[in-house]
């Protein structure tokens, strides 16, 4: 009898590893990589103050982002997607007349800061940090068959205010650990808020493992607490998924339907796959170089020219360096 048991053990752990990777090839699971520009629109304050956020504050998030993504979250999975920061810019308001005064209103930021600083979205995801009235917005990629993908018509890219980006511990709000900056990165390639469009248990965020809720969660609940946004008759809302509005301090996962998503918008989206770098291994991701130009006024083309350099290989005694074009 014991070994009729044993047999049959051994028999269900084949069948459940014949499973998982069905599911794998299901998936037809790829890792791709954004090259990513920041852009930091702040009011004349030096580096470090203010709207004008430091570099290792951008670095940070860019970390957050990469770790997310990557599954290395507490039950974190990996969505194959990697954030590759080439690029940060900064712009004085002040120094430009076709901006309003900050703070922006999101409606305001997306018709003109992005339209005049947008760099390249076609080949970049373009990242804003600046003074806003909420915390922050972002376009939706078009996904020919892919239900709910209806992409948005101005430029494709993430704004957020300057005071959720990366681990903001003078923040003393509910979004100071970049979580934020994750699920805007999460609506760039494809998801919605796990509450759907409208909210309320009849809407859906067209992914089948995130259960319906009635709206966002803003609070964090001991482990085996059900949420006060669960539906009836529903398991309990995710209040841990990325995709919610709940505290930073306790959002750390993306479900498997939610990957399935994004791999599926990403391979159906004409502007992502200009974006991604596709299946290009991380540890062989190529630098950016960035040779800056200035020429004076007397030109009567009083602009900065940037010309990218992709670094193909960089041992200590010899780089290959590749022009990729005017930008």
């Amino acid at each position: 009898m014991k070994r009729v048991v044993a047999l049959l053990c051994v028999l269900l752990c084949i069948a459940c590893l014949a499973c998982v990777v069905t599911a794998e090839q299901k998936r037809d699971f790829r890792f791709y990589s954004l090259k990513t520009v920041f852009t930091v629109v702040h009011e004349g304050e030096p580096i470090g103050e203010g709207s004008n956020i430091a570099d290792e504050q951008i670095y940070d998030q860019i970390q957050i982002l990469n770790n997310a993504f990557a599954g290395n979250g507490t039950v974190g999975t990996n969505t194959g997607i990697n954030f590759n920061l080439v690029s940060i810019r900064r712009i004085n308001t002040r120094e430009q007349s076709y901006f309003a005064s900050p703070p922006f209103a999101a409606t305001s930021a997306q018709t003109t800061v992005q339209p005049y600083t947008t760099f390249r979205p076609e080949y970049y995801l373009n990242i804003w940090s600046l003074s806003l009235e909420e915390l922050g917005t972002s376009s939706y990629p078009n996904a020919t068959g892919v239900e709910g993908a209806i992409g948005t018509t101005y430029p494709l890219g993430i704004i957020i205010d300057y005071n959720y980006v990366g681990t903001n511990r003078s923040n003393t709000g509910i979004y100071n650990l970049g979580k934020s900056a994750v699920r805007l990165a999460g609506y760039y390639l494809g998801l919605r808020s796990i509450s759907g469009d409208g909210g309320g248990c009849s809407s859906t965020d067209y992914v089948d493992d995130t259960p319906p809720t009635t709206g966002p969660n803003e609070v964090c609940y001991p482990p085996g607490e059900r949420s006060n946004t669960s539906c009836p008759g529903e398991p309990d809302a995710q209040t841990t998924n990325y995709m919610d509005f709940s505290p930073d301090e306790c959002r750390y996962e993306f479900t498997p339907g939610q990957i399935d998503r994004i791999q599926a918008v990403v391979a159906a989206s004409p502007e992502l796959q200009t974006v991604v770098q596709d299946d290009i291994p991380q540890a062989d991701i190529s630098d950016y170089v960035r040779v800056i130009f200035e020429f004076p006024s007397a030109t009567h083309c009083n602009e900065t020219l940037y010309l990218d350099f992709n670094v193909v290989n960089l041992p200590e005694s010899n780089v290959t360096v590749s022009y990729t074009g005017l930008k």
